[in-house]
């Protein structure tokens, strides 16, 4: 019976189709380099796609505030509704805009930016809202005024505790008070550096748990706290999304953008001077 195998022909054919050691280790070599250069841009074009949607997070957010203010004559949204806040006692900032997101589901979602990933683990919708608890992907930026630039508005600066009547915000809870809308940071991605001192290349986040509270609000450089809740680099490159008053969100780099210009600096992103 003919076997290929057999014949001068079939052997030649079996000799064509062979690989030699050289020629495998080529191939091998080629696979692994593209291997390596298409790895990092699958990463690189993934972050962009969570950067995106954070972005649209925050510019939902944008909205959510800009209807509470609507309907809260001209009234910003507090930090949080308690000057002693406690886990389950208080309402954050969260709960307040969460009607305006289509309820608290749809709100834990837009809460939760897609890069952060303690906060992506919440299953459990619960009361994470009015409890403080994560998703807290995202903070009022904390403006500190004691000492600063004479001024001694209340702590956090706009976004005070909730005065026990919500209709006697002073002047320094309406959106008025805000002077460059434009460039003042209204909401950041936030999170808690192990230490502050570290480059920010190399902060970790070993104490964020899902069972961590924030009560709405996002340190700036003037004031961070290792430990507590600051402005976050939450992306590639030292990057961080941010949302100003006049709703429109934007990535900065948290080193050029941010720490290089702090209170007093004519380009500081969180004074209101």
């Amino acid at each position: 019976m003919f076997s290929p195998e057999n014949s001068e022909l079939g052997k030649s054919l079996l000799r064509g189709r062979a690989f030699s050691l050289v020629e495998m280790v080529v191939v091998m070599g080629i696979l692994l380099t593209l291997g390596a250069l298409i790895f990092p841009l699958g990463s690189r074009m993934l972050e962009m796609s969570r950067s995106a949607k954070c972005l649209s997070n925050l510019r939902q957010i944008g909205v959510a505030a800009a209807g509470y203010i609507a309907d809260n004559d001209g009234t910003l949204v507090p930090r949080c509704s308690n000057s002693s806040p406690a886990i389950g006692n208080a309402k954050g900032f969260r709960a307040y805009l969460a009607p305006y997101l289509g309820g608290d589901k749809a709100a834990i979602r837009v809460f939760a930016c897609p890069s952060d990933k303690t906060a992506s683990k919440r299953q459990d919708y619960g009361d994470a809202l009015n409890t403080g608890l994560t998703p807290a992907s995202y903070g009022i930026t904390s403006i500190y005024y004691y000492g600063i630039n004479g001024e001694s508005l209340p702590y956090p600066g706009f976004h005070a505790y909730a005065p026990t009547s919500e209709a006697s915000y002073p002047a320094s809870f309406k959106i008025t008070a805000v002077k460059k809308p434009a460039s003042t940071i209204f909401v950041s991605d936030i999170g808690r550096p192990d230490s502050v001192t570290a480059p920010l290349k190399n902060w970790t986040e070993s104490t964020y748990k899902l069972t961590s509270a924030n009560f709405g609000y996002a340190g700036t450089p003037s004031n961070w706290t290792s430990g507590d809740w600051a402005m976050y680099p939450r992306h590639a490159g030292g990057k961080i999304n941010v949302l100003f008053y006049d709703g429109h969100a934007a990535t900065l780099d948290l080193q050029k953008d941010l720490v290089d210009h702090p209170f007093g600096d004519p380009q500081c992103l969180y004074d209101n001077f």
